[in-house]
């Protein structure tokens, strides 16, 4: 196991190269240049660039499956960022007045215009509050949405069912950012019964 050296870092890598990658982001190191004309951006791994020469291509390869939409992205990430379209997940939250969002940049604006300088530095509360003030975990969905009871080792949350299994899907996948701990979470509430394995 390749431990990372620098202060108040600690994370381990299985393979070395991994390690030398990581340290670029304690260094500055940024090996791989964009050649395209008038750019010259630099990025610490060769596949950053490739995601960046997406730009300069217009390539968009990451498709948004959802009934009728049809969009399209350069960057897995910003596809990520859509689906809270047709989710209506609002992670981002206010760490002063409870209210959420679905982006980050915009709880940001909020906490500058609204709470001011008392806003700034509350970002880092909302890594553990995040899913206890999603949209999707209030008591009651709305229209008469069923929601799934969760079970966790912080405290009870509901998902909507859909957001567990789409019809037609035997598979189930919850995006959750920034994860912390593993957690087994067992769901109430429908036919069957299953236990949820999720990082928190």
């Amino acid at each position: 196991m390749f431990r990372c050296g620098a202060e108040g870092c600690g994370k381990s890598f299985y393979v070395l190269q991994r390690l030398q990658v990581h340290m670029r982001t304690h260094n500055g190191e940024k090996p791989f240049t964009c050649k395209e004309k008038n750019c010259g951006k630099k990025f610490t791994t060769a596949g950053n660039l490739k995601n960046h020469r997406r730009i300069h291509t217009g390539e968009k390869p990451f498709l948004c499956e959802a009934d009728g939409c049809g969009r399209s992205f350069a960057e897995f990430s910003s596809l990520r960022k859509h689906m809270l379209v047709h989710s209506g997940e609002k992670p981002h939250h206010c760490g002063i007045c409870g209210k959420t969002f679905s982006q980050s940049g915009s709880r940001n604006v909020h906490m500058r215009k609204r709470h001011g300088e008392e806003g700034l530095g509350s970002e880092s509360r909302e890594t553990g509050e995040a899913l206890t003030h999603s949209s999707l975990l209030e008591a009651d969905g709305e229209n008469g949405d069923t929601m799934i009871t969760m079970t966790t080792a912080v405290e009870p949350m509901n998902l909507h069912h859909a957001m567990l299994r789409s019809p037609g899907s035997a598979d189930s996948v919850v995006v959750l950012s920034q994860p912390h701990e593993l957690v087994t979470m067992t769901t109430e509430g429908h036919a069957y019964g299953e236990d949820v394995v999720a990082l928190l």
